[in-house]
């Protein structure tokens, strides 16, 4: 995931928040809420898992 790219035609994402073993966090704008600022977690896809 980058920052400005579009997730699933809703979330706009502006920044990153954490990284875990099994997810990272961002940080995006959704876009059907006016802008609201929400944490979006984003779980790997590892065959460790």
């Amino acid at each position: 995931v980058r920052i400005g790219e579009t997730l699933d035609n809703r979330y706009t994402v502006y920044g990153y928040t954490g990284q875990g073993v099994f997810s990272n966090v961002i940080r995006a704008r959704d876009q059907s809420r006016s802008n609201t600022d929400v944490a979006v977690k984003i779980i790997r896809n590892n065959e460790i898992m």
